[in-house]
């Protein structure tokens, strides 16, 4: 019984961290799959400066457990001189079939089953930009940004869902055939401890 409370938090532990966060690079490209419970970090930097012609593209997708991606920025400063974002560093976000840019301190925000975001510089910079990208329940959106567009109207989805015990979550069948699932791969050949 013991052991298998290890490996039941071992796995939590695994399938809530899951997710791979990403930290741009000059030139990259990336896909994240997201489940139920998980977020990526999206940083444009991984010192105090970006760097010149930086082309950093990801890709969020939904797993099997998770209906939707929410894209958004904490900190969100990138060099432009013009509202329209043309010539300056920015960042371009696809969702829901629309392409948006975002640039100066306009960060978007934005609920889709896919997200694409590219980022790109053409100078040094000591600007910083963090987003977060984590799975949502919430019915998909198009890009958004304090000057511009208005949200796409998503036909909501209703799920039953069974009531839950005080202080844990629900988890679906899935998501426990990918706990176990991870825990047994974290573990691999470990043998368990003689019990006294």
């Amino acid at each position: 019984m013991r052991l298998f409370g290890i490996i039941f938090l071992s796995a939590s532990f695994i399938y809530w961290t899951g997710a791979e966060d990403v930290v741009c690079s000059k030139k990259m490209t990336k896909v994240v799959t997201l489940e139920e419970g998980e977020s990526s970090i999206f940083k444009t930097q991984s010192g105090p400066k970006y760097l010149a012609k930086t082309r950093c593209s990801v890709t969020y997708k939904t797993g099997a457990s998770c209906p939707s991606i929410q894209f958004s920025c904490s900190e969100f400063n990138l060099s432009s001189k013009k509202d329209s974002c043309k010539g300056g560093d920015k960042m371009m976000v696809v969702a829901g079939g629309k392409k948006e840019k975002f640039c100066q301190t306009s960060p978007p925000d934005v609920t889709a089953s896919k997200v694409k975001v590219v980022f790109t510089s053409n100078k040094i910079n000591k600007k910083v930009s963090c987003c977060t990208a984590q799975c949502s329940s919430t019915p998909s959106t198009t890009p958004s940004s304090t000057t511009a567009s208005s949200p796409a109207s998503t036909p909501a989805t209703t799920t039953a869902s069974t009531p839950a015990s005080p202080g844990y979550s629900s988890l679906s069948q899935a998501q426990v055939d990918t706990i176990i699932r991870k825990s047994k791969k974290a573990l691999g050949n470990a043998k368990p401890a003689a019990v006294r």
